[in-house]
């Protein structure tokens, strides 16, 4: 019975087969066009070794390694045993079903492992080119016998190994190619900016030649933040390698004088061949060393593919420094490719357009691409920042390094950061030239950031309006529309960014001065100084709610009513018309989704299914909210005058440096609600090309869109992925999402020589836990510990009159923020949004706390005190 292996097997069964084969299954689930191929399972090796088992070892007995011909004479005498093998009929007759007479294959290897990242046989079997019919069989039987190769039984020896590895053999039709070579999807020399780039080796004939360098090749790099050719090495091609006319094997001939100095490559076979390789990068998720090759009608093959084995062991290797210090407010937990893709194209472009605002230098920014491309990481769907490049960035521009340190205490990024200094006239000349962009926009921020929310007011509004309208558009059509709103909505946006710069800068001198010229505590005199200034847009979407709870609470029937529609399965928002007497509630609820159905948990996260996605779920915590009063007498507010600044002058710059702070952390905290309502756009979008995609049977369900990365969409419709089978990739990226869900990971990592390394917190086990005070107040009661809201989302009482205590807070926290007694973080900063919450709500907060969530236990009884930071366990 035929038991040989190829794409239709499962996957499961293809490792009986080996490495190479399991490879080519997955390259070919990736999308990847691969010649066609079947497998010998490793069994059948197994049976020919069992028979000569005895014969072999005898053999190698006889070796010594001091005699380098009795290597050789062993070598060949296994393989003599092998080759004296006869096939049964059957195995021969399966092969040959499978096989075309008129064609040539490739019979190569496929022992477990041995195109992994590092195996001690990889590359030491043997692979046959040009097999035809009965070459076939002779060529199997040297590739089970070349794991008895000379080097192999010298290794063999040398360790002491007495196992045999299982030996795989892929069949796999040789196609008749006009050109081939090999392709790295990152610098495997790890020049400067190696990971932005894709090199690819092309000479004329098979690949063989090219591999060892036995023909000229022309050599291509493209940038992947640029997407276009950066460099081009033009070669003479004299020689080509191609398969022998007569008998197995390959030779070198001479390339046609007219192909000579004609690039092996056209610009579209380029575009195509690296749009393949950053596919395979993703799926594999480490950057790959691929062979590829066309065939004489110009279709792309990839043949084999591995890890870039010098990324892994090359001593150069850039290091690079992870931490989800304040981007894990945003983006919580796994998010789902379509939510990364977006992300990480929306901060490449705003901190680009924010460097070329403050002037550093078109040239100069344009020669860091690949800097600004990769700001954020990715691990295991979890968002981090790239701390390494965070710096480069900011040190664009010399003398930075008073800010730098502003920049870690106002995100709360706690490292040990090695200041830099310069000299030369040019780098003063460009620090000079930001100083007075800066403060130009530091005398035109107010104009400039009214005429932002202005315009960006007018832009959702018209969104919202067309869309209602329902127009009808293709995908292609709706891609375009979702990018030019991006583009829109990116115009000007580098001014939010320029302002918290302004925000961080302005907070550390006013903390510094009063630390300089008084004897008050910086942190908790600065808190008590912004507490109830000036009331913010984030409070907006809770006194909006909280006015839709009085209304329900005043209207006993509206409130029964409520709470009948929700428990119904098939509940839709035009149920609401049906209550008697529900004008006004139905008015307001309407203007609420309209202005904040967007604020929620998890927000940012495009995945997310927010109120204005379902109103039943505003409804829910609607009915299941209390009036905020957590009953506390809070100190008063802190008056400028309060402060003991002696001199004129100091208490001008001081009142100056507060006034400025102040302004930016309100502008900060407002714009977060724009982002939000960018965000909410960017969510409707996607969801209207999920239908599309669904309606056309691209995709099984319109949220499959969310496992699709925005490359993997693009370019199918771009055309240079057309044979992409979306439903494969979107199945594949759910199994991996699910699979992150139930792994941990750590806040910080370390990238070095290829490997990702945690740094683990240092744990103390103590009942006093200190942070940063950030509303004023001492409270003591229960704590409750959040990991993950699920439920709570909906049913804010279960932390009513109760301590809030999490890793982090998003945004979409405010709602259950506001019922709680108080609220303790690990996470944080003065600036960061549970900071700011806490004090316009004026619940004691306190931020930073390492271990908080570790250390204290849900039932504990704890204290807070928001003065000094300071929480103290209870229990006995």
């Amino acid at each position: 019975m035929d038991d040989f292996l190829d794409e239709k097997t499962n996957a499961t069964a293809l490792g009986i087969a080996g490495g190479k084969a399991l490879n080519l299954y997955l390259m070919q689930q990736a999308g990847a066009p691969v010649p066609k191929w079947f497998a010998l399972p490793v069994h059948y090796f197994n049976q020919v070794y069992a028979d000569l088992k005895a014969s072999i070892l005898a053999e190698i007995q006889k070796v010594s390694l001091s005699n380098l011909d009795s290597l050789k004479t062993c070598a060949q005498n296994i393989e003599e045993l092998f080759l004296k093998t006869k096939l049964s009929p059957e195995f021969k007759a399966e092969i040959k079903a499978r096989i075309s007479s008129d064609k040539s294959y490739a019979v190569r290897s496929s022992a477990a492992g041995e195109d992994g990242e590092k195996n001690s046989y990889a590359g030491q079997l043997a692979s046959f080119l040009n097999c035809k019919n009965d070459e076939i069989f002779e060529a199997i039987l040297k590739v089970w016998a070349s794991i008895f190769s000379e080097r192999n039984i010298q290794y063999r020896i040398l360790n002491e190994i007495h196992s045999t590895p299982e030996v795989g053999v892929v069949i796999q039709e040789l196609i008749e190619v006009q050109s081939s070579g090999v392709m790295f999807t990152a610098h495997p020399l790890l020049k400067e900016g190696y990971l932005d780039q894709v090199v690819i080796n092309a000479g004329y004939g098979l690949g063989e030649g090219v591999v060892t360098d036995q023909v000229e090749v022309d050599s291509y790099i493209y940038s992947k933040s640029q997407k276009k050719l950066i460099e081009h090495k033009h070669a003479l091609k004299k020689h080509m390698m191609v398969s022998k006319a007569t008998g197995p094997g390959l030779e070198l001939i001479a390339v046609d004088s007219s192909k000579e100095n004609i690039s092996v490559l056209s610009h579209t076979q380029i575009s195509e061949l690296v749009s393949f390789g950053l596919r395979l990068e993703k799926f594999y998720q480490v950057e790959q060393d691929i062979e590829w090759c066309v065939d004489k009608n110009g279709k792309i093959y990839l043949t084999q593919t591995r890890p870039i084995t010098t990324l892994l062991k090359g001593t150069n290797k850039l290091d690079f420094l992870f931490d989800n210090s304040n981007i894990v407010e945003s983006f919580p937990g796994v998010n789902t490719p379509w939510t990364l893709g977006q992300v990480k194209d929306i901060y490449r472009v705003a901190f680009k357009r924010t460097c070329l605002r403050l002037g550093f230098g078109r040239r100069r920014v344009n020669e860091n691409n690949f800097l600004f491309a990769s700001l954020l990481g990715m691990y295991r769907g979890r968002v981090y920042l790239n701390l390494t490049h965070w710096y480069a960035m900011m040190r664009m521009i010399p003398y930075t390094d008073g800010y730098i340190k502003s920049w870690e205490e106002s995100l709360g990024v706690e490292i040990k950061n090695e200041s830099s200094s310069t000299s030369s006239f040019q780098d003063l000349f460009r620090a000079i030239n930001v100083f007075s962009r800066g403060v130009y926009f530091l005398l035109s921020l107010d104009f400039y950031l009214r005429k932002l929310d202005q315009r960006l007011q007018a832009t959702f509004q018209e969104f919202w309006e067309q869309e209602k309208s329902h127009k009808a558009l293709t995908p292609a059509e709706a891609i375009n529309e979702l990018e030019a709103f991006k583009a829109k909505m990116f115009e000007d946006s580098e001014f939010t960014l320029i302002n918290d710069i302004f925000a961080f800068a302005f907070t550390s001198i006013t903390k510094r001065l009063i630390q300089k010229c008084t004897v008050l505590e910086p942190d908790e005199t600065f808190n008590r100084l912004l507490f109830g200034r000036q009331q913010m847009d984030s409070i907006k979407p809770l006194l909006s709610l909280q006015n839709l709870i009085k209304l329900v609470n005043e209207n006993e029937k509206l409130k029964s009513a409520l709470a009948g529609l929700v428990e119904e399965k098939d509940f839709k928002i035009e149920l609401l018309q049906t209550i008697p007497n529900s004008g006004q509630f139905l008015r307001e609820f309407n203007e609420h989704l309209d202005l904040y159905g967007d604020r929620g948990v998890n927000e940012l996260k495009l995945e997310t299914v927010t109120f204005r996605e379902n109103p039943k779920h505003l409804i829910e915590l609607i009915l299941s909210f209390k009036q905020h009063d957590n009953g506390q007498d809070h100190t008063k507010n802190e008056e400028i005058g309060d402060i003991p600044i002696n001199g004129k002058f100091k208490k001008l710059v001081f009142q100056l440096c507060l006034k400025l702070a102040i302004r930016s952390i309100v502008y900060r905290e407002n714009f977060r609600l724009n982002r939000t309502r960018m965000y909410g756009v960017i969510r409707r979008m996607t969801n209207n090309l999920g239908h599309k995609l669904n309606a056309l049977g691209a995709i099984d369900n319109p949220r499959d869109i969310y496992f699709l990365d925005k490359e993997d969409l693009y370019q199918f419709y771009s055309g240079l992925s057309f044979d992409f089978d979306l439903k494969s990739i979107v199945l594949h990226k759910k199994q991996l999402f699910y699979q992150y869900q139930k792994v941990e990971v750590f806040n910080r990592y370390t990238f070095r020589q290829g490997k990702l390394t945690e740094i683990k917190p240092e744990f103390v086990s103590s009942k006093h836990i200190k942070g940063t005070g950030c509303a004023a107040g001492r409270v003591s009661g229960e704590a409750i510990v959040i990991r993950e809201l699920g439920e709570l989302a909906k049913d804010v009482t279960l932390v009513k009159d109760k301590i809030l205590v999490a890793q982090m807070t998003d945004p979409g926290w405010v709602f259950l923020m506001a019922n709680a007694k108080g609220l303790l973080v690990e996470k944080g900063s003065l600036l960061s949004h549970t900071a700011i919450i806490g004090r316009e709500l004026g619940i004691p907060t306190i931020v930073g706390a390492s271990n908080a969530t570790e250390i204290i236990k849900t039932g504990d009884q704890i204290e807070l005190d928001a003065h000094t930071g300071v929480v103290r366990i209870l229990n006995d």
